[in-house]
Parts: C-alpha cells; sequence; structure tokens
C-alpha cells in the first residue's frame, strides 16, 4: 500500500460507536435480577462496539442514590434519580429533564422491568425524539406474578403497562417458558426474542475464599448436613414450606443447619423467624442477612445443598450462581430454568413444591449420598459453564440491538 493511500486512509472518519440506555428503576442489589443484568450488560458494551449507560432512581437505597451513584459511577456514565417515595410523582419535570437529555444521546433504549412510572415516561421520551427501544418484562407478565396484587397490575397493565410493551420494538425475554407464560397474559408477541441470562461464578473477581470467612459465618452444622437459601425474601419464595420441611430433616438429622441468605420487608422477616421457634429450629436456623461478593462465595462454598422452592421464578439468578460453585440444587417446578436442571442431573425439581414432606426427602437423600451429591456438584458446574455465561448473554443481547436497528423488517428470533 503507497504511502499517500496510507495517509488517506488513516484520516477517514472512524465509525461512530453506538450507544445504548439501560433504563431501570432500581440498582440497588437488594433488588435481585433485573439489576445484575442490567450491570451485566453495561460492563460487556465496549466487548462487543457499543457505549452503554444507566438511568435509574434511587428506589430501594437507604440514602438518595447517592452511595448507589459513587460506586456504580465508577465502571459506567449512570444518572440517579433521587425520590423520597416510592413513585417518581414528586419530581417528574427532574426525571423528564433526565430522561430526554440521555435519550438523545442514545441510540437505542434498553428498558427493564413493569410496574413503574419510569417505564411510561421512558417510553413517552422515545417517541419526542425517535430512538427505538426494547422491554425486558423480567418475569412480571407470568401468570403468578399477576396474580399478586392482580386488580390493581390489571388495571395498570390495561392503562398505562400495555402500550409500553405494544410499542417496543421488542420484547427480550429471559427463557422459552416466560415468552409462553407471558403470553397467557399479553397475547401473542409479535416482535420478541429469548436471550437465556448469564451468572457470576466464584472465579469472577471474588478471587478464593478465606477458609476463616468460612468458618466464621457459616459454622453452624456438621460436614455434609449444610442447607443455603440465597435469595429476596419474599412469600413467592416458598420459605414457609422450607422451614417446615428443615423440622422434618432436624428429626432424623439434629444438626442438619439452615443458612438464610438474603433480606425482605422487616416483618416478612420477623414473621419466618417467629416461625423457626414455633418450629422447634431455631437453633438450626442462621439469618446471615444480604451478602455480596466474597461473603455470598463463602456462603456457597460452606454449604452441601442449595434449595430455592419458589413457586414462580423467572430464571433465578443465584441458582445459576450455585450451579457455578458446583452446589446441587433443589428447586421448585415454578422455576423457568428447572428443566435444564433436570435434564442435566445437577438437582432435584419438587413435583410439588408446597410439601414439606417431598422437600425433606430431597434434602436428605443428597445429606446421606455422598457420592450423588458429588456427582450433582460436577453436573451443576458443567451445566452453568456452558449455558449460564454473561459473556455469551451479552453477546446475544447486542447482536439483537444491531438487528433491532437494521433496516428493514425485524424478524422474531430465539437466540
Amino acid at each position: 500500500m503507497s504511502n499517500d493511500l496510507v495517509a488517506s486512509v488513516s484520516h477517514l472518519p472512524k465509525a461512530r460507536v453506538r450507544r445504548v440506555l439501560q433504563v431501570c428503576p432500581y440498582m440497588h442489589p437488594s433488588a435481585g435480577g433485573p439489576p445484575v443484568v442490567v450491570k451485566r450488560l453495561a460492563e460487556n458494551a465496549s466487548r462487543f462496539g457499543w457505549d452503554a449507560s444507566i438511568l435509574t432512581t434511587s428506589l430501594m437505597c437507604p440514602d438518595d442514590g447517592t452511595e448507589l451513584c459513587a460506586e456504580l459511577s465508577r465502571q459506567f456514565e449512570i444518572k440517579v434519580l433521587p425520590i423520597d417515595r416510592p413513585r417518581l410523582f414528586g419530581h417528574a419535570s427532574k426525571a423528564r429533564e433526565a430522561l430526554d437529555e440521555a435519550i438523545r444521546a442514545a441510540d437505542l433504549v434498553h428498558i427493564h422491568t413493569l410496574w413503574h412510572p419510569l417505564n411510561t415516561m421512558a417510553r413517552r421520551a422515545c417517541q419526542r425524539h425517535n430512538v427505538p427501544y426494547v422491554l425486558s418484562p423480567h418475569g412480571m407478565l407470568d401468570p403468578f406474578a399477576m396474580s399478586i396484587h392482580a386488580l390493581k397490575k390489571s388495571v395498570y397493565l390495561r392503562l398505562i403497562e400495555r402500550r409500553n410493551l405494544l410499542d417496543a420494538q421488542l420484547i427480550v425475554f429471559a427463557t422459552n417458558e416466560e415468552r409462553q407464560l407471558a403470553g397467557r397474559t399479553l397475547g401473542r408477541f409479535l416482535n420478541s426474542a429469548v436471550v437465556l441470562l448469564g451468572a457470576d461464578n466464584p472465579a469472577d473477581g471474588s478471587g478464593s475464599v478465606p477458609d476463616a470467612t468460612v468458618r466464621r459465618r457459616f459454622s453452624g452444622g456438621a460436614d455434609g448436613r449444610r442447607v443455603l437459601f440465597l435469595s429476596r425474601l419474599h412469600p413467592k419464595k416458598n420459605l414457609e414450606t422450607l422451614f417446615r420441611s428443615m423440622r422434618l430433616v432436624v428429626d432424623s438429622h439434629a444438626d442438619a443447619h439452615l443458612f438464610i441468605v438474603g433480606s425482605g420487608e422487616r416483618s416478612y422477616e420477623k414473621s419466618l423467624g417467629d416461625l423457626a421457634r414455633r418450629l422447634g429450629i431455631a437453633s438450626n436456623v442462621t439469618f446471615a442477612g444480604f451478602l455480596r461478593d466474597e461473603e455470598k462465595w463463602a456462603a456457597m462454598s460452606a454449604a452441601d445443598v442449595f434449595v430455592l422452592p419458589s413457586l414462580q421464578e423467572n430464571f433465578g439468578i443465584s441458582i445459576a450462581e450455585a450451579l457455578h460453585a458446583g452446589l446441587p440444587v433443589v428447586v421448585g417446578q415454578g422455576v423457568n430454568i428447572s428443566t435444564e436442571i433436570a435434564s442435566a442431573r445437577a438437582g432435584r425439581v419438587l413435583c410439588n413444591c408446597q410439601s414439606e414432606v417431598e422437600l425433606a426427602a430431597q434434602i436428605v437423600e443428597i445429606f446421606e449420598d455422598r457420592d450423588l451429591r458429588e456427582r450433582m456438584g460436577r453436573n451443576a458446574t458443567r451445566l452453568a459453564n456452558e449455558r449460564f455465561n454473561w459473556r455469551e448473554t451479552a453477546r446475544c443481547q447486542y447482536e439483537l440491538y444491531e438487528r433491532t436497528l437494521a433496516p428493514g423488517p425485524y424478524e422474531p428470533a430465539t437466540i
């Protein structure tokens, strides 16, 4: 190549990097899966030639969002809208200004979750500035989820949220099961796709977990007798059945111990403590609270079996993390990745997740059969590595972004 040609090529304008704005009403870690998904997609943006920014609110934060903003701004361009109530109405004008500014700078907007005014404001801003958007319901259209506060959700869906869904260029589901279940609520989705979510693993920057940490926080129970529940504390997680099953487990294994990792409404946490005392298993249950990073992996490292008997779980990122940690898992049929778990023989899927007898039997079987426990653990790691990988999730999602922006009709796909 001649020097003149090299010079002319070097002065060609570089292709503009596309920008995606991730909009989620809450990004506090205690909110569960959606904040994790938003963070991992944003972290991987540059890998696929995009820039990513985040717009959220201080919902669930103990302050006005200052601490959350300081933490996340080390990695991302982020705007946290402070709110003094669970809704944005008190700060609607500021929210509109922030949305207009962020959306004008974006090529595409990805809205996460339902049932929050931020979604509608984001949709309207996208339409004002002619910016396309995609939307992820995160399981909130599941008939079980819709049955909670059913009247309020039905009215809100009809009057407000349906428009947000129907105007989206694409609805992105986490599993085929989620898409099928959502169809019962809203009907057929003309433009939809499935992108299986990823999950962190102990090697994702957490380093090795010190033995002292394990001993200090999770010393209850003898070897082969530790049960771990790690999720948001909510009635749909079916903790009452888990506690009743532990009463049966303790009858045959007095040293069995249940670690509850997570947080929820104080009144609900108190009711669970009261239930443990009534069942006579208070000394066999530890409420560890909300844990992150090394302490979370310490809990995984100390456990012998992971149990999440949820009545409904769109994906269950904590389940996929437990699989990465090599733990056999026991889950309910309402968990949308239960089919993969059963097929991989990485754990047990409950036929009746409200039967404490069945749940106790599954826990005891895993306790007492070390070969089974180790075999399930190996299968769990293999399944997680093959199916629940954030880099692959991000690759599929950014490919969908590109296809959504491509000229011509969009062809629905499953990735």
